[in-house]
Order: structure tokens, then C-alpha cells, then sequence
């Protein structure tokens, strides 16, 4: 153990999240077991003074509206939080639904979007670029099974942008999807490359429509990111919080059928929606969100230390650090 009552091991772990406020401790952070961070930075915040008072928020990167997913995160958060008697967990849940199954399990929780902590400033309407030509739609996903590409199938001009696949998945969804454009292979000149920053508005804001097509995970940033740059979002019905959180009055809810998606696609197509309209509704809804979380973070502050703590519920959000990991140690030595 160093000074600080950590592991020098624990240091180089992977993790989001932020110190809100280092007296009173308050942290923000995100679980994610597919980045190995299941209980976020707030456990390690902790080690430096064990008997102090402390206060962790804690968004959820995927569903835990099934009872044995709220039943793991109970389990594993009291884990982890044990040897500190003094701190407080607020799971922050995308969904009324996920809020209600984890408060059953005895945490405490408060229905809040992870969306909010987008950064709006990186989805600005960008100069068209030839490499991008307009198409239909545009499905920003990882090519993996539970991302259902194969409702598509019935979408003519089909850009598809995603992070590099196992060559099984990029064989099986080019099977798929044959007449798709697989942007980031063709972007790459044949390898796969990532296309980032006013490339990648570029390419999202010259289609005409944005796809959603999962059935589970989690709030999909995708879904904002399509509605920031201008674009009606096409959903299937889900759980994990991205339908609670689109505008429907500028998208569609639609059942998991290609053929049903292709008609919304159409209709959207035809009967297009302003840019600007779309986009205006999106920065409206993050707004409210992020006003919410101010409410919930004074409550929470005033409870446990007597009133509001500055810098808790007062930041914008991608100050946050919840999309990218960095390592424990990083975070603990802020900002």
C-alpha cells in the first residue's frame, strides 16, 4: 500500500469518472463490465480516508432492468463499498423500470440518463465532404449480433460506421448486408480506420435518417449523436434508455421487422424534418436532463453535508470523463 491507502496495482486500472469534489469526496463515474469497471473510481476515491463521509454517483452503461443484473450490481457495489461505512451510492438509472428493479435490491437510485453527460460541441453541422456523399440512413454500431444489422436488409443506401470488428463479424454482416457501405473499411482504402471529428459529422449528417436497432444495452450515444447533427432517429422498442430518451416527435418507435423499419425509413425520408428542428429538440432535451441532475445532486449534497457542494451538479458534463477510461490513477490526481 502507498500513502494514499492504495495498491499501486489499483492505480493502473482502467476507469471513468471524475472527482466532483474532493472535501466533502463526491464522485461521478459509470459502471461497465465490458471495460472492467464495475463499480467506477468512487471505491478508490475512498482509500484515502476510509472513516470520512463521501458521496458516489454512479451512471449505468448497460440495462439492469432484468432482476438478476440489479441483483449483481447490488452485490458487487456492496463489495466494493464495504470497508466504507460512511459513503453513499447513488445509482444513477436510465430508465423508471431500472430504477424501480435496483431500488428492489436495495440500493438507492434515481432515474437520471446517461445521455446528458454527451458533449454537444463535438455534433456541429460540418462542410459536406465528397468522401461521404449522401445516403438513406446511417447505423453507427459495432458490428456485433446483438446490434441486429440484419433488420436493415431492407434500407437501399446504407452507411455503416463502426469501431474495428473480428473478422468473423465483418464477414458474417457483409453476408448480411451485401450493398451496405462499410465506411470505415472503404475510408481506410481497405483495412479498417476510424473516422473521427468533423469527418465523422460529415459522414452521419449527409444521411437522412439515424438507425437504432438493438434490443438491450445501454442508452446508445449513437441515438443523441444522430439527433444533434440534424437527423430523425428510426428505434426498434428496447430496453437500456434510448427510447425514453429520443424525441419521438421527430423519430419513430418501430417493432424489430426489416420490413417495417425500410416503410419508417421511407416515410421519414419523404416527410423530413428540418435539420435545425431536430437538432434544437435534442439540445432542449439535454438541457432539461442536465437541469434534473442539478436537482438531484443539491438534494443528495444537502442530505448528507448540509447544503450544495461546489462543483457538484454545476459542471457541464464533459467534464466528466465518462466516455473515455483513464486510469485510476489519473483521475484520482484530477482535475
Amino acid at each position: 500500500m502507498n500513502a494514499s491507502g492504495h495498491n499501486p496495482e489499483t492505480l493502473h486500472r482502467q476507469c471513468f469518472g471524475a472527482i466532483m469534489s474532493r472535501e466533502p469526496l463526491v464522485t461521478v463515474s459509470k459502471r461497465s463490465h465490458f471495460h472492467q469497471s464495475p463499480t467506477g473510481i468512487g471505491p478508490l476515491a475512498c482509500a484515502a480516508d476510509p472513516a470520512g463521509p463521501s458521496l458516489h454517483f454512479l451512471f449505468l452503461a448497460w440495462s439492469h432492468e432484468a432482476p438478476d443484473a440489479a441483483r449483481a450490481a447490488a452485490r458487487e457495489i456492496e463489495a466494493a463499498f464495504r470497508p466504507y461505512s460512511r459513503a453513499r451510492v447513488v445509482i444513477l438509472a436510465n430508465t423508471a423500470d431500472e430504477a424501480r428493479a435496483l431500488c428492489a435490491e436495495g440500493l438507492e437510485a434515481e432515474e437520471i440518463n446517461l445521455l446528458l453527460a454527451v458533449d454537444e460541441t463535438r455534433y456541429v453541422m460540418a462542410p459536406p465532404d465528397p468522401g461521404f456523399p449522401p445516403c438513406t440512413a446511417v447505423y453507427v454500431a459495432g458490428l456485433e449480433p446483438y446490434k441486429r444489422h440484419e433488420l436493415a436488409v431492407g434500407i437501399d443506401g446504407l452507411r455503416l460506421l463502426y469501431w474495428r470488428p473480428s473478422a468473423g463479424n465483418l464477414f458474417r454482416t457483409r453476408n448480411l448486408l451485401p450493398h451496405a457501405d462499410f465506411t470505415n473499411h472503404r475510408f481506410g482504402g481497405g483495412p479498417h480506420a476510424l473516422v473521427t471529428g468533423a469527418r465523422y459529422c460529415s459522414a452521419v449528417q449527409s444521411a437522412r435518417v439515424g438507425l437504432c436497432l438493438s434490443d438491450v444495452e445501454g442508452p446508445m450515444r449513437a441515438s443523441i449523436e444522430y439527433a444533434l447533427l440534424g437527423l430523425p432517429v428510426i428505434s426498434t422498442s428496447a430496453t437500456g434508455g434510448r427510447v425514453e430518451f429520443m424525441d419521438q416527435t421527430h423519430g419513430r418507435v418501430v417493432p424489430p421487422d426489416a420490413d417495417a423499419i425500410a416503410r419508417a425509413v421511407a416515410e421519414l425520408t419523404r416527410d423530413r424534418t428540418p435539420a435545425e428542428v431536430v437538432t434544437a429538440a435534442a439540445l432542449s432535451r439535454l438541457a432539461r436532463e442536465r437541469a434534473r441532475f442539478g436537482e438531484i445532486a443539491r438534494e443528495w449534497t444537502t442530505r448528507l453535508f448540509g447544503g450544495p457542494v461546489s462543483g457538484v451538479g454545476d459542471t457541464h458534463p464533459r467534464t466528466w470523463g465518462l466516455w473515455t477510461t483513464r486510469s485510476a490513477a489519473q483521475i484520482l490526481q484530477g482535475p
